[in-house]
This record gives structure tokens, sequence and C-alpha cells, in this order.
């Protein structure tokens, strides 16, 4: 079809210019798109739920320990000194990630830092890391929306190490803080449908669904001519 020769088209001439992956999200009306990009070379690695919920304290969760234990946790922000840490600090939480396994390996760390720090506005002092003992266990990256009042949870992930600990719940907390405080109205992230553990936390804290999307990837490699 003339979808799936333009698809082809336009794929060739990326991985002529060193991009590695592609990426597509779709409603799930859209099954002509799905049948096109899976015959270029596309696989489907997620159903995404786009879910948002009110900064409003009353919403912060059933627990009225989220704040106080929020309050004593140890936060650095983001910075050029701290950037090797963050990016290790990522990688580590990928381990045995629920959230879009299907993506572990493909993208370079520093390709993924730049892809967090372009989704909506970057502000450094929105980038946490949450320290236990001295040690980065746990990170949430903020981006805040151009288009409206929305803190959105970039990423979010914990050490391995220190799961099961209530560490998610932690960083959600201190979300909604930072939300709450600077007069932000919502607070927006993506997950996993079948990401079960992180539904629920987010469930609590008053999160709902608003849409869902497919997300498909292709890898591609680069071709090189003969002259």
């Amino acid at each position: 079809s003339q979808i799936v020769d333009m698809l082809r088209g336009v794929l060739a001439e990326e991985a002529t210019r060193g991009i590695r992956l592609a990426q597509c999200l779709f409603g799930p009306t859209d099954a002509g798109l799905r049948a096109a990009l899976c015959a270029v070379g596309f696989s489907e690695i997620a159903e995404l739920l786009y879910m948002e919920c009110s900064s409003a304290p009353k919403t912060h969760g059933t627990n009225s320990n989220d704040h106080s234990e929020t309050a004593k946790a140890a936060w650095i922000t983001y910075s050029a000194q701290v950037h090797e840490h963050l990016a290790a600090l990522i990688l580590e939480t990928y381990r045995e990630i629920l959230d879009c396994p299907g993506l572990s390996g493909l993208r370079d760390i520093e390709d993924i830092i730049a892809g967090h720090k372009s989704a909506g506005i970057f502000r450094p002092e929105r980038w946490l890391i949450c320290l236990q003992s001295g040690s980065p266990v746990a990170c949430i990256l903020l981006g805040e929306s151009p288009l409206r009042s929305a803190l959105e949870v970039v990423y979010m992930g914990v050490h391995p190490s220190s799961r099961g600990q209530g560490l998610g719940k932690l960083l959600l907390a201190k979300a909604l803080e930072i939300a709450h405080a600077q007069g932000i109205e919502r607070v927006t992230l993506a997950v996993d449908a079948r990401n079960a553990p992180a539904l629920a936390i987010y469930r609590r804290f008053g999160f709902e669904t608003c849409y869902q999307r497919t997300a498909m990837i292709c890898p591609l490699h680069v071709t090189t001519h003969a002259t």
C-alpha cells in the first residue's frame, strides 16, 4: 500500500542519518496504521495508559504518613556534577523493569536522558535523586507541560535492591508536593498497562486513566552504499 511504501522510505532515510530506533504511538481505533507498521518491521512493546490527578493535598494518597516520610528523605537535584550518578542509577532501575521491558538495551543512556530532558519544559531542580544512607536508591524526573498547568512524571525508578520499601509512594508524594507548592494543578504520567504494582500505587494516589495508546518500535540498521 502507499502507507507501507511511505513508511519504508522514511525509515530508510532515517537509517542513513544514523537514527537507530523508530517509535510510534497510536490510539485503539487505528487498526490500519498498526497493520502498516507491522508490515515494515515495527513490533508492539506496550499498551500505555495515560493517567493524571489533581495536585491538591487531599488526593495525595490514603496514608497520612506519605508526607512525613517524604520530609525525612534525603534528596539531591540534578546538575552536571551528579549526571554520571543519575545515569548509573537509571540503568540500574531498568533491571527487571515492568514498564516497557522491550525497550531495555535498545537505547544509549545519554540518548535516554536527552529524551527525558526534551519532554516538556526541563528544569533541573525538578529532577530528583532520593538517597538512603548517602547512596542513590531512586529517582523521579518531572517535566512541565507547555500547554497547560501540569507536571509530567517523565520517569521514576527504584534501584532493584531497594524495591518493596515504599519508595514508589515516596516519589509520587514528592511529585505532588512539588506541583502543589508551585501552583501547578495536575500531575500526569504514562504506565504500561501490564505493570500492576505501579497501577495500584497510582490509583491509590488518585490517578485516573484519561486515554490509552499502543507503543511500537522498530530498530533501524544503518546501510552504506558503495560509490
